[in-house]
């Protein structure tokens, strides 16, 4: 919610080698709300119309005065750096080598 993102929690349904999948999937608002939800039992095909101004509108009041936040004044540019610079990706088996039984 304070993100204020549209969110899709995908699921499937059925079963599969033992596990049993409960569907539901759902579309959620920027405010945590419900926009459409899926079935427990049928394949289905979710859509919902959505308002693109507002996940861009980051000043988000709850209480005025007490409780507001401004995601554009919160942001800490000087931690950007780590995320951008080239890493090498380890796997386990890099770092701890391959394990005896293969």
């Amino acid at each position: 919610m304070e993100n204020k993102v549209y969110y899709a929690a995908i699921n499937r349904i059925g079963n599969e080698a033992g596990t049993s999948y409960i569907g539901q999937s759902c579309i959620c608002g920027p405010g945590g709300e419900i926009l459409a939800m899926g079935s427990a039992d049928q394949e289905e095909y979710l859509e919902v119309d959505i308002d693109v101004e507002i996940p861009r509108q980051k000043r988000v009041i709850r209480k005025a005065g007490s409780f507001e936040l401004d995601r554009m004044a919160d942001r800490r540019p000087e931690f950007y750096q780590p995320l951008i610079n080239p890493h090498v990706l380890e796997t386990p088996r890099d770092r701890y080598g391959s394990s005896e039984s293969e």
